[in-house]
């Protein structure tokens, strides 16, 4: 049977010159790869580019520090000299919360550890270093925790200990209603007013139920980083996780591709 051909896009899907850079600066590619991706980004840069729009792009799809590699590393000279220095703070901003996400996943292992409760890195800086190599490329605002259901509570309050608060569900629930959302929910969400950090609490993923969430744990690999092993998801689980995640946020960032 004949092959037939794909309908073409749409006009009103037509991807823009600063959505085709943005994307074409948002992956690393492998080094058989790389010269392509050096040649398409120089390409695009040479095209009329609203660098104001693009920057737009950066912040909404999360990827500075990506962004600011890739057209450092092939194409340097095609920035404007106030792209750069924009791309360039919002570089050095994220990695300074990389560093500061790094100590404080470093002062909650070490507490939880101390009472002996597990814990498994779901995304973040961890994520970066497996796929980038460097834990800043990947951009993330919070920290994303998982422990076993059965240390939640324990875990929840040890987190309070620290300074955090709980945004999400809130304080005060009572015992009834930290039953109905624990059967429905999968997280408690924190906020330290003073070191200014977001932290998520995870007993389970909305991905799986939690029978298939305990059985993860045997399924996790160690990684390390910053002088200490992390648990953290093995290939076949990241892969199902992260394909689950971008479905879950329909795929509105690039990052997650």
């Amino acid at each position: 049977m004949p092959e037939t051909p794909l309908p073409s896009i749409p006009d009103k899907f037509r991807l823009t010159p600063e959505f085709k850079l943005l994307a074409a600066c948002s992956w690393i590619a492998p080094p058989v790869l790389e010269r392509d991706q050096a040649e398409k980004i120089v390409s695009l840069c040479r095209e009329v580019i609203d660098w104001n729009e693009f920057l737009i792009l950066v912040r909404r799809h999360g990827v500075p520090s990506l962004a600011y590699t890739m057209l450092c590393r092939h194409a340097a000279g095609q920035m404007p000299i106030a792209v750069n220095d924009t791309l360039k703070s919002w570089h050095i901003q994220a990695s300074g919360l990389a560093l500061r996400h790094a100590a404080e996943i470093a002062a909650v292992s070490t507490l939880f550890s101390e009472h002996g409760i597990d814990m498994m890195l779901m995304k973040g800086e961890i994520l970066s270093l497996k796929l980038y190599g460097e834990p800043a490329l990947r951009s993330a605002s919070d920290i994303d925790l998982l422990v076993p259901s059965e240390d939640f509570d324990r875990a929840d309050q040890l987190i309070l200990s620290m300074g955090y608060h709980c945004y999400s569900p809130g304080s005060g629930l009572s015992e009834k209603q930290k039953k109905f959302h624990r059967s429905v929910g999968q997280n408690y969400e924190y906020y330290h007013d003073s070191k200014g950090l977001k932290l998520e609490l995870h007993w389970r993923s909305y991905l799986w139920d939690q029978e298939q969430t305990d059985e993860l744990w045997a399924q996790c690999q160690s990684i390390g980083w910053i002088g200490n092993p992390y648990k953290f998801w093995n290939d076949d689980a990241l892969f199902l996780f992260l394909c689950y995640h971008g479905a879950h946020h329909e795929w509105c960032s690039l990052k997650w591709l």
